[in-house]
C-alpha cells in the first residue's frame, strides 16, 4: 500500500503538529465521554449494543484499552470468539471510577501493573525453590537448604525477652552511735 499524502515541512509541519496535539486531546476526551455513556447505558438497560458500536468504530490500536477499561468498570464481559461485549449481570460496575479514569489512562496504568501488587521477593524465591525440589538434579541439597532458609524467614519473629536488671542492693542501714561523751555517760549510767 502506498501512502497518498502531502509531505509537510517548515511552518506547515509545525502548525500541523500543533493541530494534531489538539486533535489527540479531543479524541481522548470524546472517547472517554462515549465509553462512559456506553457503560452507563449497560447499567441502566442491561444492553451492550452501544459499547459494541463504539468498539467497532474505535481505531484498532485503541481497542485493547477500551476493552480492558469497559470490562473493569462496566457490567460487561468480552467474548473473543465474536469480538463483542455481552452484559454480565454478576459483575459490579464502578461508574465513579470510570469517570475518574479514561480508557487511555487505564491502559497506561495496567501496562505498568498499577492494579496489581508486586509479589514479594521471598514468595518468588520460594516458587523457584519449590520447582527445583521437584527436579532430580544435583541441586537438590541446595534447594532443601534454601527452602529451610525461606521457611525461617517467613516464620514470625520471636520476641526476645530480656531479663530485668537486678535492682541495686539497698544500702545497709547503719545505726549512728552517740558521740563519745554521750557514750561515756551511758556507760556510767548503766553501771
Amino acid at each position: 500500500m502506498t501512502a497518498t499524502f502531502k509531505i509537510l515541512s517548515g511552518k506547515s509541519l509545525k502548525n500541523a503538529i500543533a493541530g494534531y496535539g489538539k486533535t489527540v486531546a479531543t479524541f481522548s476526551q470524546k472517547t472517554h465521554q462515549l465509553a462512559f455513556s456506553a457503560i452507563n447505558h449497560v447499567d441502566d438497560h442491561s444492553c451492550a449494543s452501544h459499547i459494541n458500536s463504539l468498539y467497532q468504530a474505535t481505531p484498532q490500536n485503541y481497542r485493547g484499552a477500551l476493552r480492558k477499561w469497559a470490562c473493569h468498570f462496566g457490567k460487561v464481559k468480552f467474548v473473543t470468539e465474536s469480538m463483542t461485549f455481552e452484559y454480565n449481570k454478576s459483575a459490579k460496575s464502578d461508574l465513579a471510577g470510570a469517570l475518574e479514569t479514561s480508557p487511555a489512562e487505564f491502559k497506561k496504568a495496567t501496562s505498568k501493573t498499577a492494579n496489581r501488587a508486586p509479589t514479594p521477593l521471598i514468595e518468588r524465591l520460594e516458587k523457584l525453590v519449590d520447582a527445583e525440589l521437584g527436579k532430580d538434579n544435583g541441586d537438590h541439597d541446595m534447594a532443601k537448604k534454601l527452602k529451610n532458609f525461606i521457611t525461617a524467614q517467613k516464620a514470625p519473629a520471636l520476641e526476645v525477652v530480656k531479663k530485668p536488671k537486678k535492682a541495686a542492693p539497698k544500702p545497709a542501714t547503719v545505726k549512728t552511735l552517740p558521740a563519745p561523751e554521750a557514750a561515756a555517760d551511758q556507760v556510767k549510767e548503766a553501771a
